[in-house]
């Protein structure tokens, strides 16, 4: 019986994706102001999230600019962290206020 490997073929950006990839970064964008707007969050945090949002942007620019060449399973897993990541942010600082 042979297992079915996961999916290590990088793909190029489609237009479908692309249009996927620039919602998100609007979407990071907005979190970001957030984060730095927001008198909530203790300063170390702030840039703790700022640095972890920071990467998160690389990956979206460098991805949307085929510079990178990331497999389908893995571009998922990276673009649903990006999704949590903002939903926490946005749920979170709506909740604190």
């Amino acid at each position: 019986m042979q297992h079915e490997q996961p999916d290590t073929a990088p793909r190029p950006v489609t237009h479908a994706l692309s249009a996927e990839l620039t919602t998100l970064c609007e979407r990071l964008d907005a979190c970001l102001l957030h984060i730095e707007q927001s008198p909530l969050i203790q300063a170390q945090t702030q840039s703790f999230l700022l640095g972890q949002g920071a990467i998160y942007a690389a990956f979206l620019s460098d991805l949307l600019a085929e510079r990178i060449q990331v497999a389908d399973g893995h571009r998922q897993g990276m673009l649903e962290a990006i999704e949590i990541f903002c939903d926490l942010i946005t749920n979170e600082l709506k909740t604190a206020a």
